[in-house]
């Protein structure tokens, strides 16, 4: 039986900025979700409301496969998400939960339909899970969903009444379109992302009615801008001439983009253009557009050498790069590509070498630091670096406190 939106479910649809991701291409490609679940037909069900949301994800049941067989079955057919739709107690699936927290795959689970507190023995307790309930059309708790500080989101059930439909919809469906446009996430990044991207609809921040809120899509413009630049990666422009207007036309006219594809342009003359902003995606290296900056000097450098004037200005340039956002790797477009871009006679020797800088340990920190490294609790690397939970976890065992 096929299901459709109600005018509800399609308003709740929207909100979620679900159509404006669809026509930017993101329809969950590529990416397989394992609903863990008996019922078949049930199943089905939740599958038709994921395939709203990614039509092109690939959906995987349960059907045939025993409870102890459930992590040789993920090991098998590698899911990049996991959602359970039924009520299954913490004794019967931790051990699972824990298998696909350690194998990176977020895992999200309904947070069942008997209206009541969720009771401890259930695995919504378990810190592996991200469970999700289940909102009414005016957006307040739906009377059905079961709530409590288990509670990480809730979502709109879009066909039909149920949390297992909003943990396909609001969790494993939706996080699929994410995963098309940044890879894999782990759990962590996952619940934080979408804790990070919640339309509140309790009390400002958690609830035990809402949990965070309804996990909402950002505006399709903000994933285009989301570069996160590691490296700076050189072109040549492979013509006798021209400037950085006659480039960004062809750009926008020919290739039919909004702007021109590079960061920055150096002109002959040595002057310095800047294109697209740092922080927007670039168009000017398959596969590395959203880690890198991309800066082209004008010429055909597999004639002829860049001149004195574009050398300086390139090296200022990454001088300046380096010293505002850290970056200390150089490549050239054909490190990437079977390209010789950025020439063959490009002047590699003369580009300035950069070294990644020790970072330093503060003055009011150097004391307890120096006592951590000794007493092994550290490795003395990265005092600046950001802790993760699993690094506090290990400095609490080095210190005896989870003995």
């Amino acid at each position: 039986m096929a299901f459709q939106m109600a005018k509800s479910g399609q308003r709740y649809f929207e909100i979620m900025n679900i159509p404006q991701w669809h026509e930017a291409g993101y329809t969950g490609k590529g990416i397989k979700i394992f609903e863990v679940e008996y019922d078949t037909d049930h199943c089905q069900q939740v599958f038709e409301a994921g395939k709203i949301v990614a039509p092109d994800a690939e959906f995987y049941n349960r059907e045939g496969i025993r409870r102890e067989d459930l992590l040789d079955y993920v090991d098998h057919i590698k899911p990049n998400i996991v959602a359970m739709a039924q009520d299954f107690n913490m004794a019967n699936y931790e051990w699972f939960a824990k298998g696909l927290h350690e194998r990176g795959i977020p895992f999200f689970k309904s947070a069942d339909n008997d209206g009541d507190l969720i009771k401890p023995n259930e695995l919504a307790y378990s810190p592996y899970v991200m469970t999700i309930g289940a909102i009414s059309s005016h957006g307040n708790k739906a009377n059905y969903s079961e709530y409590g500080e288990a509670l990480d989101f809730v979502g709109f059930p879009i066909i039909i009444s149920g949390t297992s439909i909003t943990q396909m919809t609001s969790g494993a469906a939706l996080t699929a379109l994410l995963m098309q446009r940044y890879g894999q996430m782990t759990p962590y990044q996952v619940y934080c992302y979408w804790q990070n991207h919640c339309k509140d609809l309790g009390e400002l921040g958690f609830d035990i009615y809402t949990g965070y809120g309804m996990p909402v899509l950002p505006d399709v413009k903000e994933v285009y801008e989301m570069n996160k630049p590691n490296k700076i990666i050189l072109h040549h422009s492979a013509t006798d001439g021209g400037t950085f207007e006659s480039i960004k036309k062809y750009h926008v006219e020919h290739n039919g983009w909004d702007d021109i594809g590079y960061h920055y342009l150096i002109q002959q003359d040595g002057s310095l253009h800047k294109g697209r902003n740092e922080k927007t995606v670039g168009a000017h290296c398959l596969g590395q557009n959203d880690s890198s900056i991309g800066i082209c000097l004008v010429g055909n450098f597999d004639k002829y050498e860049p001149n004195d004037k574009q050398m300086k200005s390139l090296n200022d340039l990454i001088i300046d790069i380096n010293m505002r956002l850290g970056i200390t790797e150089i490549q050239g477009h054909n490190h990437y590509s079977e390209k010789t871009c950025p020439g063959i006679y490009f002047r590699w020797k003369d580009v300035v070498k950069l070294e990644q800088k020790k970072e330093q340990v503060s003055d009011w920190a150097k004391e307890a630091w120096n006592k951590a490294v000794k007493k092994g609790i550290n490795d003395g690397q990265g005092p600046k670096n950001p802790v993760t939970e699993e690094q506090m976890m290990v400095f609490f065992d080095r210190l005896g406190l989870l003995d």
